[in-house]
């Protein structure tokens, strides 16, 4: 017989364990979502322990796509701080450059015309 936990990582058990806790709670307290328990109601029945696992399944799944959704937006703000570190660390490196340049002496571009004009006046 295969392992069911064998393809999940320790932290998605560990995931798993904190929805399930969470809906055991829900059933203790009897404070349950009510979509989810309406759902389980249809499909269970006038069978409670039916309609508990009916409730069970329904609600780890709406967490479970809750949770998967939180991760997602979680990622894509790290790849936005990633990018802005990115263009900081860039800006950073024009600033030293541009210090940098300041700090060297000041030469003056001589365009081709003037040059000849300054050559002529000294050969005289």
């Amino acid at each position: 017989m295969k392992n069911p936990f064998s393809t999940r990582t320790s932290s998605t058990r560990i995931l798993e364990d904190q929805i399930y806790e969470k809906i055991g709670e829900e059933i203790a307290s009897g404070k349950m979502d009510m979509a989810a328990h309406t759902r389980a109601v249809q499909e269970g029945g006038d069978d409670d322990g039916k309609v508990k696992k009916a409730y069970i399944k329904y609600r780890f799944s709406r967490l479970q796509a809750e949770q998967d959704q939180l991760h997602q937006v979680a990622a894509g703000q790290l790849r936005e701080t990633q990018k802005l570190a990115e263009q900081l660390r860039e800006t950073q490196k024009l600033k030293e450059k541009a210090n940098h340049q300041a700090a060297l002496p000041h030469v003056d571009i001589i365009k081709p015309q003037k040059m000849r004009k300054m050559l002529k006046s000294k050969q005289k």
